[in-house]
């Protein structure tokens, strides 16, 4: 098993507890190697439970990706499902994904300002929709790695999240940063569309990346993500 997984403490007590659990485990192996490479064998163990017990929860690898995936925006105020989880079609998975991330990605300062000419002061503008993305990602990030991660295996993930999610999410910030550009008022260094690109890595590198390597420790006081924001605002913001 990966050693960077993480042994969930057993519960002995509900059936959601414990599928929770398991849904956990499972995060955590398809985020870090993929859906591959991912061991029901090794879910029990980082679930503390037996191999047997899983499946009396998800039948299949193929139900825990489907649990993990449309449990992370599930409300925890829905019933128990039934047990164990079946798998239905992939496309069903990913619509419920869709559903989650047009609510819980949907940015709309970024979205309003795309409606805005030449605003007063750029930069406060800037820094708002860079802390706005900067929240979405370190809250999403769980799924965002297994989207990611499991797109090396699974063609259809990967046209979804590569070739609709996530250049959707990067466009919007690309088109926000070439008018601002063309305004003056950013610094596009002859390609705007890069710089938006560097300025999300940025972000994603501290809000998510950073937690899933050995810098997580570092970089984690209270003034660290107003660091990071502060960096790449100055970066884009044109001199006057």
């Amino acid at each position: 098993m990966n050693k960077s997984v993480n042994t969930v403490t057993m519960r002995r007590g509900r059936p959601a507890d414990r599928l929770h659990d398991i849904t956990e485990a499972g995060r955590q192996l398809l985020g870090s190697v993929g859906y591959q490479r991912t061991r029901m064998a090794d879910v029990a163990t980082a679930a503390g439970l037996s191999a047997g017990s899983v499946y009396t929860y998800v039948d299949s690898k193929e139900a825990l990706l489907h649990a993990v995936l449309a449990g992370f925006f599930a409300s925890p105020t829905e019933a128990l499902p039934e047990l164990p989880i079946t798998a239905p079609p992939l496309a069903e998975t990913l619509e419920a994904v869709r559903s989650g991330l047009a609510r819980d990605a949907a940015m709309p300062v970024l979205r309003a300002a795309l409606h805005v000419e030449a605003p007063d002061d750029v930069g406060a503008e800037l820094r708002q929709i860079l802390k706005e993305m900067y929240t979405m990602i370190s809250r999403l990030w769980p799924v965002l790695a297994v989207l990611e991660k499991c797109a090396e295996d699974v063609p259809v993930i990967r046209e979804f999240y590569f070739g609709g999610q996530r250049s959707a999410h990067l466009s919007r910030f690309a088109r926000y940063v070439q008018r601002r550009v063309a305004e003056g008022r950013l610094e596009g260094f002859g390609d705007p569309e890069l710089s938006a690109q560097v300025a999300v890595e940025a972000l994603t590198w501290h809000a998510w990346h950073r937690l899933e390597g050995f810098d997580e420790a570092r970089f984690s006081g209270p003034g660290s993500r107003d660091a990071v924001i502060t960096f790449v605002s100055k970066a884009l913001v044109a001199d006057p």
